[in-house]
């Protein structure tokens, strides 16, 4: 994987394009249950961290693929919007 990765990086490099370490992560996916050692890989000699979950284009993607993060966040959200819509909806509120 690291060598594929270093090919990458140089195409990117002659082709303008730059990769933000600080925004580059790792998700091992993975259905083993038994325990399994995490790859080791760098970008431009800086170890990219192995991470449990990662968000790209909105989507939470976890070890597992199962989206149950995901799921959880977007429930979240929603009953917050929710309750904010019922702030606003009601037409007597406040001190009188």
């Amino acid at each position: 994987m690291q060598r594929t990765l270093t090919k990458i990086q140089g195409w990117a490099d002659r082709n303008g394009f730059k990769f933000s370490q600080a925004k580059t992560v790792c998700v091992h996916f993975c259905q083993q249950r038994k325990p399994h050692d995490d790859p080791i890989l760098t970008l431009k000699g800086s170890v990219i961290p192995v991470v449990d979950s990662a968000k790209f284009l909105g989507l939470t993607f976890d070890r597992k693929l199962n989206f149950k993060e995901h799921i959880e966040n977007t429930r979240k959200n929603c009953a917050n919007s929710m309750n904010f819509l019922k702030v606003l909806s009601h037409s007597n509120w406040g001190a009188d």
